[in-house]
């Protein structure tokens, strides 16, 4: 070391020992403190440039050292590429070394490999807000080493600790909302960190800064499987127990969602396989005495499903359902509501409500009359349509006897203006999506086609001859209706795993 660091605390990089007593003023550590024997001396030089202090912790992959970039001036952190189980360090006390086994060293090199691909690929989201920042990665020592900034502040765990172990909802949303934007911008960038918990978060002077991006892999919708197990009990997913496991945002989701749950209940989540196998595993946070209502407890909860498909999948809608869940009142600025959110919030307080525009289920849940209105539409479409079919097919006289000319087109008819006067309701509207859009162009075709064809039946028009148009209607509209019946199924199937008769529920998957 140069003559200029002969004296610098090598456990925090920013005051000097003392020359009498050989203590730091600043974190009181005396000079003769070690790393362990596993990890790099203090006062290694990586690099031809970086200072090695302390181990600030260490992971399953690798282990991290506070430490000083020489030229610039300036503290950092060190990540080592140091796989436990399978590596060991060398008597030199610096090269490491995998196990003398076919099986060790390939899983060390091969991961010495993904290590530095990481580093690479992270480097690219330098320009993400609160996101660590890498700024340089190479080979030494037979191992491989990231340089990050260090980031200044006390972990999200031991601000929790500093609490009792737990905090308010209301604090967590605060504290952590720069994560969420951070997160959504690396999903994004195809990237997920897989490695989500509160030691993993920094809070900061300037807000809460996501590290530790060791575990780090990018992902494409194409095939996002993964082809290492990396797990932290309690907040890894089941999809990464597995080394094909499906991997996507939603892993990322239910690390951060489990953090949540961490912080306002004090206890770590249970394990993803054990709940897999009997979700009372997991306690609800209402029986831990948290202040939490319902509506936010369904929100966090969903965010932690074991199931992928019932799980979010976006990292934003999570949040935002979350503070639309927490508050009745305006939101921050900062956290702006989508329309979407907003109509679901507005819809909600209304359901909350007692009067005649709602029906009580065995369960107490209000479920509004249009939604019922809407299911009869369905069927009686349904069932119009099979009996067109039947007439098609030759049996003219089934037809002739249930009337369906009569009965069965009015009856759609009055529903189909019902659904559409609900849909397109200045109140009511919550098609924001193509699909959306799609199912309401269906439903105003059979509609009219509908209308048509009872004026066909019953009306009387002077200038207008519907004799040869209400057989042509009939062909034109059954197929349209059946389309809509069909789509509405098979769109509720994909995005819920369950059919709905709810169009506002169905618009969303657009």
């Amino acid at each position: 070391m140069g003559d200029n660091l002969d004296n610098k605390c090598l456990s925090c990089m920013t005051g000097a020992y003392d020359s009498l007593t050989g203590v730091c003023p600043v974190c009181h550590d005396h000079k003769d403190k070690e790393n362990a024997d596993h990890q790099l001396p203090r006062g290694t030089i990586l690099g031809g440039r970086y200072l090695v202090g302390k181990a600030l912790g260490q992971g399953g992959f690798g282990i991290t050292y506070i430490g000083w970039d020489i030229p610039k001036n300036k503290k950092i952190a060190i990540k080592e590429y140091f796989p436990s189980g399978c590596a060991a360090r060398k008597k030199d006390n610096y090269t490491v070394a995998p196990y003398r086994d076919s099986e060790s060293e390939n899983f060390y090199e091969t991961g010495k490999l993904r290590f530095l691909d990481e580093a690479k690929r992270l480097k690219e989201i330098n320009d993400v807000a609160n996101v660590v920042r890498v700024s340089a990665y190479f080979v030494e020592n037979n191992t491989a080493y990231i340089v990050m900034d260090y980031v200044e502040g006390m972990t999200f765990k031991k601000y929790l600790d500093d609490r009792g172990g737990r905090t308010s909802l209301s604090d967590v949303l605060e504290k952590l909302h720069p994560v969420v934007t951070a997160l959504s911008e690396i999903h994004k960038k195809n990237i997920l960190h897989r490695d989500i918990s509160p030691d993993n978060i920094i809070l900061s002077p300037l807000g809460a800064v996501l590290i530790d991006f060791g575990a780090a892999r990018e992902y494409s919708f194409e095939t996002p499987t993964s082809k290492t197990i990396n797990v932290k009990t309690g907040y890894a997913p089941m999809e990464q127990y597995d080394t094909h496991g499906h991997q996507g945002p939603w892993t990322d989701i239910f690390a951060f969602a489990s953090t949540i749950y961490r912080a306002v209940t004090g206890i770590l989540p249970a394990n993803a396989i054990k709940r897999s196998e009997n979700s009372a595993e997991l306690r609800l946070p209402h029986e831990l005495n948290v202040d939490i209502n319902p509506t936010e407890e369904q929100v966090l909860l969903k965010g932690m499903e074991i199931d992928i498909q019932r799980r979010y999948h976006d990292i934003d809608l999570f949040y935002q359902d979350l503070i639309a869940a927490h508050t009745s009142i305006a939101l921050p600025s900062t956290v702006k509501p989508s329309r979407h959110e907003q109509i679901k919030k507005q819809q909600k307080q209304k359901r909350q409500k007692s009067g005649p525009g709602a029906v009580k289920e065995k369960n107490g849940v209000k479920r509004p009359v249009s939604k019922l209105v809407f299911a009869a539409a369905l069927i009686i479409s349904a069932l119009y349509s099979v009996i067109y079919m039947i007439y098609l097919a030759g049996n003219n006289d089934l037809l002739a006897e249930l009337t369906a000319q009569s009965i069965l087109i009015p009856a759609a008819l009055i529903a189909m203006a019902v659904v559409l006067l609900r849909s397109f309701s200045k109140r009511r509207n919550t098609c924001d999506g193509i699909v959306g859009l799609g199912l309401f162009v269906l439903l105003g075709i059979s509609a009219s086609s509908v209308f048509l064809a009872c004026a066909s039946e019953f009306g009387q028009f002077e200038y207008i001859d519907f004799d040869d148009l209400s057989e042509m209607l009939l062909h034109v509209h059954t197929p349209l209706i059946a389309a809509l019946n069909v789509a509405a199924a098979i769109l509720s199937k994909i995005r819920y795993g369950r059919l709905t008769f709810d169009l506002s529920t169905l618009s969303k998957t657009g």
